[in-house]
């Protein structure tokens, strides 16, 4: 499994601290251990804590959360396969951001029209017009995309696994000939997210299976 940064920091640091209270609430080496440790839940939240400051907004999804952030010129949006702590936003920007995500959820055809720049090679670019231009309820295959751009079906999908703009430059659209494909960059919970996504567009599984 392939984990995101973020989450790797998460991983990382429930497993430090859980063996940590392990040790300490078994008296292990208790001389060492002058440290007060959480409990493995009390991590979880915490992190959760450290990680809502990383977003310049979180908003409620039917699937966990979506993070928003501002880096300069670029926004970078990141779905969340868990409930995290919500956060409004300040930046203009990401509050625009944050609206039309939340409009998205209430309605699939809500459309975005943010004033964002996609920052990428002119490949990968070229990859998320294509990808753009998929109108809600509707998907195509990579060997549809590198169709219509002269590419191959492999490059289409590494350029979806860069999209920083998931749900914006509708990634989810894009399936493999049989089957949903690849999502997130394989993350645990990518194709469960793919999934919900697509049925709040509209579309049947079991036409894309």
């Amino acid at each position: 499994m392939v984990l995101s940064g973020r989450k790797k920091v998460l991983f990382a640091l429930i497993k430090a601290n859980t063996l940590n209270y392990c040790m300490h609430n078994n008296n292990i080496n208790s001389s060492q251990n002058t440290a007060i440790f959480l409990s493995p839940a009390a991590t979880v939240k915490a992190v959760k804590k450290k990680l809502s400051l990383q977003f310049d907004a979180i908003v409620a999804a039917p699937f966990g959360a979506v993070g928003i952030s501002v880096q300069g010129v670029q926004v970078v949006v990141e779905l969340l396969p868990a409930e995290q702590l919500l956060k409004s936003a300040e930046h203009k920007i990401a509050a625009q951001v944050a609206s039309q995500i939340e409009a998205y959820f209430a309605n699939a055809h809500n459309d975005f029209n943010l004033p964002l720049i996609y920052k990428g090679t002119p490949f990968q670019r070229r990859v998320w017009r294509a990808i753009s231009a998929i109108t809600c309820g509707q998907v195509l295959t990579y060997s549809d995309i590198a169709a219509q751009i002269g590419s191959g079906p492999r490059a289409v999908a590494n350029a979806c696994g860069a999209n920083l703009l998931p749900l914006i430059i509708p990634c989810h659209r894009v399936v493999a000939k049989k089957g949903l494909g690849g999502f997130m960059q394989g993350s645990k919970e990518g194709l469960r997210i793919k999934s919900w996504l697509l049925q709040h567009e509209g579309v049947v599984l079991n036409a894309v299976l």
